[in-house]
Protein backbone atom coordinates (compact mmCIF):
# COMPACT_ATOMS: atom_id res chain seq x y z
CA UNK A 1 0.00 0.00 0.00
CA UNK A 2 2.63 2.38 -0.45
CA UNK A 3 0.79 4.28 -3.22
CA UNK A 4 -1.88 5.23 -1.35
CA UNK A 5 -1.17 8.43 -0.30
CA UNK A 6 -0.40 11.55 -2.41
CA UNK A 7 3.47 12.18 -1.66
CA UNK A 8 3.17 15.97 -2.42
CA UNK A 9 0.18 18.16 -1.08
CA UNK A 10 -0.85 19.78 -4.62
CA UNK A 11 -4.16 18.83 -6.18
CA UNK A 12 -6.73 20.03 -8.63
CA UNK A 13 -8.90 23.36 -7.75
CA UNK A 14 -11.89 21.83 -9.66
CA UNK A 15 -14.12 18.15 -9.02
CA UNK A 16 -12.67 17.41 -12.48
CA UNK A 17 -10.73 14.00 -12.02
CA UNK A 18 -8.36 14.77 -14.88
CA UNK A 19 -7.50 17.02 -17.70
CA UNK A 20 -6.48 13.69 -20.20
CA UNK A 21 -9.45 14.01 -22.67
CA UNK A 22 -8.97 18.08 -23.05
CA UNK A 23 -4.96 17.71 -23.78
CA UNK A 24 -5.79 15.06 -26.26
CA UNK A 25 -8.49 16.75 -28.24
CA UNK A 26 -6.21 20.28 -28.27
CA UNK A 27 -3.02 18.04 -29.44
CA UNK A 28 -5.23 16.30 -32.24
CA UNK A 29 -6.35 19.64 -33.41
CA UNK A 30 -2.31 21.43 -32.82
CA UNK A 31 -1.67 17.99 -35.26
CA UNK A 32 -4.06 18.51 -37.85
CA UNK A 33 -3.64 22.20 -37.99
CA UNK A 34 0.43 21.25 -38.87
CA UNK A 35 -0.83 18.53 -41.07
CA UNK A 36 -2.78 20.79 -43.32
CA UNK A 37 0.35 23.30 -43.04
CA UNK A 38 2.37 21.09 -44.44
CA UNK A 39 0.32 19.63 -47.02
CA UNK A 40 -0.42 22.53 -48.49
CA UNK A 41 3.35 23.92 -48.30
CA UNK A 42 5.17 24.96 -52.06
CA UNK A 43 8.35 26.64 -49.88
CA UNK A 44 10.66 25.58 -47.47
CA UNK A 45 10.59 27.81 -44.66
CA UNK A 46 7.27 26.95 -42.69
CA UNK A 47 5.52 28.63 -39.97
CA UNK A 48 3.90 25.98 -38.21
CA UNK A 49 1.63 26.96 -35.30
CA UNK A 50 2.29 26.85 -31.48
CA UNK A 51 0.20 24.29 -29.23
CA UNK A 52 -1.69 27.48 -27.18
CA UNK A 53 -2.65 29.03 -30.48
CA UNK A 54 -4.83 25.52 -31.39
CA UNK A 55 -6.47 25.33 -27.96
CA UNK A 56 -7.86 27.08 -25.25
CA UNK A 57 -5.84 25.61 -21.76
CA UNK A 58 -9.23 27.92 -19.96
CA UNK A 59 -11.36 25.97 -21.48
CA UNK A 60 -9.99 22.68 -19.91
CA UNK A 61 -11.67 20.42 -17.19
CA UNK A 62 -9.49 22.27 -14.37
CA UNK A 63 -8.79 25.13 -12.90
CA UNK A 64 -4.91 25.26 -12.37
CA UNK A 65 -3.86 23.21 -8.84
CA UNK A 66 -3.80 24.26 -5.31
CA UNK A 67 -1.16 23.36 -2.49
CA UNK A 68 -2.39 22.39 0.60
CA UNK A 69 0.97 21.27 3.04
CA UNK A 70 0.34 24.46 5.19
CA UNK A 71 -3.13 23.43 6.10
CA UNK A 72 -1.34 19.93 7.55
CA UNK A 73 0.87 21.75 9.51
CA UNK A 74 -0.64 25.24 10.83
CA UNK A 75 -4.57 24.48 10.96
CA UNK A 76 -6.78 23.74 13.52
CA UNK A 77 -8.09 19.94 14.21
CA UNK A 78 -11.06 20.22 10.95
CA UNK A 79 -8.47 21.69 8.28
CA UNK A 80 -6.09 18.97 9.08
CA UNK A 81 -8.25 16.49 9.26
CA UNK A 82 -10.15 17.89 5.44
CA UNK A 83 -6.56 17.91 4.29
CA UNK A 84 -5.46 14.73 5.12
CA UNK A 85 -8.65 13.34 3.01
CA UNK A 86 -7.37 14.95 0.23
CA UNK A 87 -4.49 12.97 0.01
CA UNK A 88 -5.95 10.37 0.06
CA UNK A 89 -5.54 8.75 -3.56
Amino acid sequence: MSRSFRKTPITGNTTCRSDKEYKRDARKRWRRRCHQIVGAAVEEDLDLPMLKETSNEWAFGKDGKHYFGHLLRHADEWLRERARRLMRK
